[in-house]
């Protein structure tokens, strides 16, 4: 195991102008796939990112701010409603 596999990683990108198109989450997921913690919010997102399902130690993700799309919403809704 790698010194960086054993690091858990926190991250906030918040308001840096992040759009739906943006290269940043390929490189998050190959430079800190452990990342634990990560804040997003404030940013110019309208879609949550494929991505981020291959971030697996991901406990905590902050989303508000973003200008989402409803049908995003909703599925937001439903994910929240299958984990309480």
């Amino acid at each position: 195991m790698k010194n960086q596999d054993k690091i858990n990683v926190t991250l906030n990108l918040s308001s840096k102008n992040i759009t739906d198109d943006s290269n940043i989450f390929k490189e998050l997921i190959s430079s800190y796939p452990n990342v634990i913690n990560l804040n997003l919010s404030d940013n110019q997102l309208t879609l949550i990112p494929d991505e981020l399902l291959l971030l697996t130690n991901l406990k905590f993700l902050d989303i508000q701010g973003n200008p989402f799309n409803n049908v995003t919403i909703i599925i937001l809704i439903y994910i929240y409603s299958l984990i309480k």
